[in-house]
């Protein structure tokens, strides 16, 4: 039976689709902020160029690759679609991130028992929220703190309430990806 969460739950999902659209055809992510800065991790991880790699972390340069691979093909009909292969990779991959991050701010405010439909219009609102809009359209790893931090958050939440080593486990691995893909993440993190 569907009920009024199921229907605000669909209208949500075609809300943040649209959204995700709008910002896909009219936004290129190659000319975004420090894409000149981080450019050279996707020509190295999408097409093995030897480039100068200077920043600490590589975990997300890489997913963001991995996603510009699945439209490779592109280039078989024209180099120019170069940076619409990563403008798909950087808004893809991101998008992940940001759906990632979303479920995780929807368990975690079920968690601490704000209701459903509460918690969907918070995520709707994030889809909006300029500096989240901002991070899911740039190349930067900062997008990786939003995805991450609201699982670590209800991790811990669940640690400090069942004394279960299980849950600290488990924010093991997002923890130290966070940590080890920028400094300013760390500390962040850290406060």
């Amino acid at each position: 039976k569907l009920t009024k969460f199921h229907l605000f739950l669909f209208l949500s999902f075609i809300f943040n689709i649209y959204i995700f659209l709008v910002n896909y055809f009219n936004y290129n992510s190659t000319r975004g902020t420090d894409y000149n800065k981080y450019g050279p991790y996707l020509d190295f991880y999408t097409f093995g160029l030897n480039t100068q790699l200077q920043e600490q972390g590589i975990g997300y340069f890489w997913f963001i690759s991995y996603v510009s691979k699945l439209k490779v093909n592109s280039l078989k009909i024209s180099t120019n679609f170069e940076s619409l292969i990563y403008n798909f990779g950087i808004q893809v991959g991101n998008y992940i991130f940001f759906i990632f991050g979303c479920i995780g701010i929807y368990f975690l405010l079920r968690y601490l028992k704000v209701s459903r439909n509460t918690s969907l219009l918070v995520i709707n609102a994030l889809a909006i929220f300029p500096p989240v809009l901002g991070a899911r359209l740039i190349l930067k790893p900062e997008i990786m703190m939003f995805a991450y931090l609201p699982w670590v958050i209800l991790l811990i939440y669940k640690f400090l309430d069942s004394e279960d080593l299980k849950y600290l486990y488990l924010s093991i691995p997002m923890v130290v990806i966070v940590v080890s893909s920028k400094a300013s993440l760390a500390l962040m993190l850290s406060m």
